[in-house]
């Protein structure tokens, strides 16, 4: 006995129909009539006879209905919840994170989610220049996207049905070892960089809105290497290799590296993107929200 011949019999059983039960259930009249005969079979007792044309429940058929009746319930029931817990399962929120100070901030960002906000189901994924296309095609659930509203890319990523939501902005600063690069002041020009190696993130080949800074200032920069990994940046700060922008987090450096501030570019507005509503969606906005645009501490005495 399968579950597949009860369905077919209690179909049969109330419309007294084979053709009609095989077109309920997209099957042929033989495999309907073959699944009552393989439960009388089964059973070693009809379940049907035929009067004419009719066709007529047994008394064995009246009862074997009447006692399946219940377990059909009970099963598609059962089916029902599966479905719905299945459901219930919520797929992980794919966030893309680009845009090299986002990017560099990964870590640091990864850590604080995990720490605060333990509840929701986030999958972190690096992306590149290509994340807006992943987004529009449905691959990835929304973007973290640092970007100044003055560089030229802008339009291209908040055109079409993308929805933006802007959620502070990421201060950076330029690291690097005080025996490479000295200033008088914490404030730096794009033309005092001349000559000086810095560490970037290059996801692609078109060029990032700071490097059109350095260009414009000092001709072609000196990157004696690019990379994508924060720690490989931080270990070339404080091995004197070069120096990095990176956004103003702790990393731990000692005095022998100097923190300055890029007159041209100080700091960068940070965007979630998004086209379709994920059920965490706002949550997740409230979280990086509060990450990018933290409250400051009251420091007003208490009277």
């Amino acid at each position: 006995m399968t579950i597949t011949q009860l369905i077919y019999f209690d179909s049969v059983a109330q419309t007294l129909n084979i053709a009609r039960t095989a077109e309920t259930f997209h099957v042929t009249p033989p495999a309907v009539s073959k699944a009552i005969r393989d439960l009388e079979k089964e059973y070693e007792t009809a379940l049907f006879i035929r009067d004419g044309n009719k066709l007529l429940l047994t008394q064995a058929g009246s009862l074997f209905q009447e006692k399946i009746m219940r377990f059909l319930k009970q099963y598609r029931q059962l089916e029902t919840d599966l479905h719905t817990a299945d459901t219930a399962v919520q797929k992980p929120f794919v966030l893309g994170v680009s845009g090299h100070f986002v990017q560099c901030s990964y870590p640091v960002l990864y850590k604080y989610l995990e720490k605060n906000d333990s509840g929701m189901n986030i999958s972190l994924v690096e992306e590149g220049i290509e994340a807006i296309d992943r987004l529009r095609l449905g691959l990835i659930d929304g973007i973290l996207w640092a970007i100044n509203d003055a560089d030229p890319a802008f339009d291209y990523q908040f055109k079409g049905n993308t929805k933006s939501v802007q959620l502070g902005s990421l201060p950076f600063r330029f690291y690097i070892r005080r025996d490479l690069f000295r200033h008088d002041t914490p404030e730096i020009k794009a033309s005092d960089l001349k000559g000086v190696p810095i560490v970037f993130s290059k996801p692609n080949a078109k060029t990032n809105y700071l490097e059109q800074i350095l260009i414009d200032a000092i001709g072609t920069p000196n990157f004696p290497f690019v990379t994508h990994q924060l720690h490989i940046g931080i270990v070339a700060v404080r091995n004197g290799t070069a120096g990095m922008f990176l956004p103003e987090f702790d990393y731990g450096f000692g005095p022998d590296i100097g923190v300055y501030t890029l007159q041209e570019f100080q700091k960068t507005n940070v965007y979630f993107l998004y086209q379709n509503e994920h059920p965490d969606t706002f949550r997740i906005v409230d979280a990086l929200r509060k990450f990018y645009s933290p409250k400051k501490p009251d420091n007003k005495a208490k009277k």
